[in-house]
């Protein structure tokens, strides 16, 4: 959660959006559907936990 806007200000998001941030600090996926954020977790071998 984007509680203070870090992400809204730094990545410029307007909407309500999922923005995973691999832990080498590249954007891994950026998207509004959290079905594209659970099918790229997937192709890593990784489960979403919400």
């Amino acid at each position: 959660m984007d509680t203070h806007g870090h992400a809204h200000d730094a990545y410029d998001v307007h909407t309500p959006t999922y923005v995973l941030v691999r832990p080498d600090n590249y954007l891994g996926c950026v998207t509004d559907n959290p079905a594209d954020l659970d099918a790229y977790l997937r192709k890593l071998g990784l489960t979403a936990s919400r």
